[in-house]
């Protein structure tokens, strides 16, 4: 996957989709400081977004079998 890139992004936080699995998450900020100097901060890679909770897809109807 390539990296995504959210210019301007604003919010504190960020939801996770299924398009993150198997990605690792990493966050660049750049901003002005006090004097006005553009700086950077990066941090480090997350573990790779693993696939849980996912609705199950099984279309199979399962049919209870009556035991006499």
């Amino acid at each position: 996957m390539k990296p995504m890139t959210a210019i301007g992004a604003a919010a504190s936080t960020y939801l996770l989709i299924q398009a993150d699995v198997d990605t690792r998450i990493t966050l660049k900020v750049n901003f002005a400081d006090g004097k006005n100097h553009v700086e950077s901060i990066s941090s480090e890679a997350s573990e790779k977004i693993i696939n849980i909770n996912d609705t199950p897809q099984n279309k199979t109807p399962l049919t209870p079998t009556p035991i006499i």
